[in-house]
């Protein structure tokens, strides 16, 4: 049906401050995202070398904690440009995870409404949902030549 046949009216209810509006993709967006179980646990996973780090440079630095746990030994916790490396290196390998598994999901299902509809349903049922919503005629095209 041709949008001038529907009975279109302007909104009339409060309207929200423009500095917001920027904000509603990335809060659909970050909800998309936060409802996988999956990333929550890829994430919590992804903090715990962090967190280990963490305690290695507390037991470096504190002479009674490392007395405690590592039993005199010194030298064994070198706090250097490696062990920095070593962090920043493991970090980069779980973000590149977790990217992996968020980044198709945020494209697919984009994908998916602009393809089939925002409506969900069996695919079986209607193959017409199947075609791309740019086509104007339903007749195939055939092709021609035209003789010279």
């Amino acid at each position: 049906m041709s949008i001038y046949k529907h009975n279109y009216r302007a909104y009339t209810g409060a309207l929200t401050p423009l500095w917001s509006r920027v904000f509603v993709l990335a809060r659909y967006a970050l909800g998309e995202t936060w409802s996988s179980k999956i990333t929550v646990g890829l994430f919590t996973f992804s903090l715990l070398p962090l967190v280990i780090y963490l305690v290695g440079i507390y037991l470096a630095n504190n002479p009674l904690a490392a007395a405690l746990f590592l039993k005199g030994s010194k030298g064994v916790l070198a706090i250097d440009a490696a062990y920095f490396l070593k962090m920043l290196e493991g970090q980069c390998w779980l973000a590149l995870v977790i990217t992996a598994w968020v980044a198709p999901r945020l494209i697919t299902f984009d994908g998916i409404v602009a393809w089939i509809g925002p409506k969900s349903g069996s695919l079986g049922q209607n193959p017409e949902r199947l075609q791309p919503r740019c086509r104007t005629s339903t007749t195939p095209h055939v092709a021609t030549t035209s003789p010279r």
